[in-house]
């Protein structure tokens, strides 16, 4: 799942959306000089800066239609990794992340809440172990891995607690 801006909503995608990152907690594009109101890699910005007008997004919707650069792209050559990171998409699938949200308490004993805080828990320990492990910058992995659940399931009305090594999943 991935905000939209175009639709000015959360929507399946089909393929990977890689953007620049924002400075800090904000969607403000790490290379916007504030002070100076402008782009500091202008005149090397990524295609799709090129075709942004604020005011007619018609050109920006026609490349989103377009094959667009993956992490498979960027990754898949890095031994070991690539596989992980294809386990936890598969892992942590947001249709099936869906599913058992539409189901929570309908099924018996409970079962689609500790699948899905299964996967949560899943999704926080490979977050933590390639940190860890892998010594890899804590700041990679949302571009590895996607946003942590615990940050977007909110989104879907699921609010994420924490305790020890216990999930505890509330409906909001």
């Amino acid at each position: 799942m991935a905000y939209d801006n175009v639709q000015g909503r959360l929507v399946p995608v089909d393929s990977d959306i890689i953007k620049i990152k924002g400075k800090g907690d904000t969607w403000t594009c790490m290379f916007f000089d504030a002070p100076g109101k402008q782009c500091s890699i202008y005149s090397d910005r990524p295609l799709e800066c090129r075709a942004l007008k604020c005011w007619d997004t018609r050109d920006l919707e026609k490349l989103y239609a377009e094959n667009r650069l993956t992490r498979a792209d960027l990754m898949s050559e890095v031994e070991g990794l690539w596989d992980l990171i294809d386990s936890h998409h598969k892992r942590c699938d947001y249709a099936r992340i869906q599913h058992l949200i539409n189901n929570l308490g309908n099924e018996p004993k409970y079962s689609a809440r500790r699948e899905l805080a299964e996967i949560i828990k899943y999704d926080i320990e490979i977050h933590e172990l390639v940190v860890s492990r892998g010594k890899m910058d804590p700041a990679m992995l949302d571009f590895l891995f996607g946003r942590p659940l615990y940050k977007t399931l909110p989104k879907y009305g699921i609010k994420v607690r924490q305790q020890g090594g216990k999930i505890t999943l509330v409906k909001v």
